[in-house]
């Protein structure tokens, strides 16, 4: 007897290229005018929703106040700050992620302590770790092969990137690119080097560090990387297969669910 596999759904993220002005929503904000949460920024001045004003100040003068990354304790479990609005937290638990009230929540480890993270390239000695990771992190039927793996390190290394804490690998992303839009075994298992899609195939942090924000931060980190990449040029999109119950994980990336 075999168990049903969970259902699978399809994402996408559309490549928005850079300009001056960078958006930041949801970062609270102090400011000689008031307190309020950044709704854009340039190279000398955020622009601050005070909730009966919006006002541009110059950044000299303000003191950011974000805490997320910071560990919380809720009524219906703890998890890690990955959003907030000036009534709730958004918060990834266990297995989900909740929007819950303030007043209801307690910080119980300020994200504030030292780290060093990074993405960076893989290299060969860190094969056996990336191969750990991929059996620890997926069923046995879905896990790649340490073939694949090797085969996508070799023929697609400028997406195959290791996120590192203190120096220690703690996750890693590796995809390929296709021509055709269309994800299937067939465009997903050979890299097409003059593809216009980047296809996701692993997503993974070490189940030691998991719920602390980590996950998020390596997603967003791989996909600005890989959008202002010049190799990238072409990319219309970058795409991935997902559980339905992570969903929100890979929205809060930026990515959008098409099918």
């Amino acid at each position: 007897i075999t168990q049903p596999r969970s259902p699978e759904v399809l994402l996408a993220l559309q490549p928005k290229r850079s300009n001056s002005k960078r958006k930041l929503y949801k970062t609270y904000i102090q400011t000689p005018l008031g307190n309020g949460y950044i709704v854009e920024e340039t190279d000398t001045h955020y622009t601050v929703d005070m909730g009966n004003m919006i006002a541009s100040v110059l950044k000299s003068q303000c003191n950011v106040e974000s805490e997320h990354g910071s560990f919380v304790e809720t009524s219906i479990g703890n998890g890690i700050i990955i959003d907030s609005t000036e009534e709730c937290y958004t918060i990834e638990m266990d297995g989900m992620i909740s929007s819950i009230i303030k007043t209801q929540c307690k910080i119980i480890k300020s994200k504030h302590r030292k780290e060093d993270t990074a993405l960076r390239d893989t290299f060969d000695e860190d094969l056996d770790r990336v191969y750990d990771l991929e059996i620890e992190g997926y069923p046995a039927d879905e896990a790649a092969t340490k073939e694949k793996l090797f085969y996508r390190f070799i023929f697609a290394k400028e997406y195959f990137k290791v996120f590192t804490l203190n120096g220690k690998v703690i996750g890693f992303i590796c995809g390929t690119k296709t021509g055709d839009s269309t994800l299937s075994d067939e465009t997903m298992s050979i890299h097409d080097k003059s593809g216009s899609h980047l296809c996701i195939h692993s997503v993974v942090i070490d189940r030691n560090h998991r719920r602390k924000g980590y996950g998020l931060q390596m997603m967003k980190l791989y996909v600005k990387e890989q959008i202002g990449a010049s190799y990238n040029s072409s990319l219309l999109s970058i795409r991935l297969i997902c559980k339905k119950h992570l969903i929100s994980f890979y929205s809060d990336a930026g990515f959008k669910l098409i099918g």
